[in-house]
């Protein structure tokens, strides 16, 4: 499914540094854009693909002496997303980090417009990807058979 992006609609405000700082309301994310991905989805991916990362291990107790996952992985200060490669065909394809959103229907992904842009100024450049290359001639904006593959890099 491709939606607006919340800091820059359909790219016309993607260089507004101000609507960049806010968080977007359902996914907390600045600055970027990610893939919004099920949750069954992503158990799925990561059973297909161990070193994907995308969930977090237990690794402690809660209060009640039950293991807890830790809420994300981070490096160096930033969480660590993996970069897949979503592909309706070999010549349009698109990549970018994938984020896990609960509430999202089951083996559904939420791409956003408006980011990636070529032709942005200073505080634009360089954010998010570009998802316009999946809509069709008639503005379609729900996708089918879209295929999913890590590329190996966070």
């Amino acid at each position: 499914m491709l939606i607006p992006d919340f800091h820059s609609w359909d790219g016309r405000f993607a260089n507004n540094g101000w609507m960049q700082e806010c968080p977007d309301p359902i996914s907390k994310l600045t600055w970027d854009n990610a893939f919004l991905i099920s949750s069954a989805l992503a158990k799925s991916l990561q059973e297909k693909y161990p070193s994907l990362g995308l969930l977090p291990e237990p690794t402690m107790l809660n209060k009640s002496g039950q293991i807890a996952p830790d809420a994300a992985n981070f490096d160096h200060g930033k969480q660590k997303a993996p970069i897949v490669k979503l592909s309706i065909n070999e010549n349009i394809f698109i990549e970018g980090p994938l984020y896990v959103q609960p509430g999202l229907a089951d083996y559904t992904i939420v791409a956003s417009l408006g980011l990636g842009r070529n032709e942005v100024g200073r505080v634009g450049q360089g954010t998010g990807y570009n998802a316009y290359p999946f809509l069709d001639t008639r503005s379609n904006r729900i996708v089918e058979e879209v295929s999913l593959s890590p590329t190996g890099e966070f």
